[in-house]
């Protein structure tokens, strides 16, 4: 799932058809992530919490795209000092690894956007 394209794409069948190559390929990091932005854009916060977590749990190539939607996540859950770290340890990966990555570079700004208010506060 491109975030550009979100407008284009219908999100529940966009689900279905991730969880079929979940059961196909159940050990793919990358199915649990799509899963995840998939049910994030939904508003299924819970299960698209636990889908990046089993994402992060299969040792994922790029587990900064995973940080930064539980940040906006725990953000929502009124955990701001949680969504703080999380973004800021998907920041450092991000930098260090793959600092002109496009899709982490939307995903840090849509983050940063988002949770603003964590930096302004203790």
């Amino acid at each position: 799932v491109v975030v550009e394209d979100l407008e284009l794409c219908n999100l529940v069948e966009s689900a279905q058809l991730v969880r079929k190559a979940i059961e196909l390929k159940p050990k793919q990091p990358f199915y649990y992530n799509t899963l995840g932005v998939v049910l994030f854009y939904q508003n299924h916060l819970t299960e698209a919490e636990i889908a990046f977590n089993r994402s992060l749990e299969l040792d994922t190539i790029a587990p900064a795209s995973d940080w930064y939607f539980l940040s906006r996540i725990q953000y929502r859950h009124g955990n701001l000092q949680k969504a703080k770290e999380l973004f800021q340890q998907a920041e450092s990966w991000r930098q260090t690894k793959r600092p002109q990555d496009p899709e982490l570079r939307l995903f840090s700004d849509e983050t940063r956007t988002e949770i603003s208010a964590v930096f302004n506060s203790p």
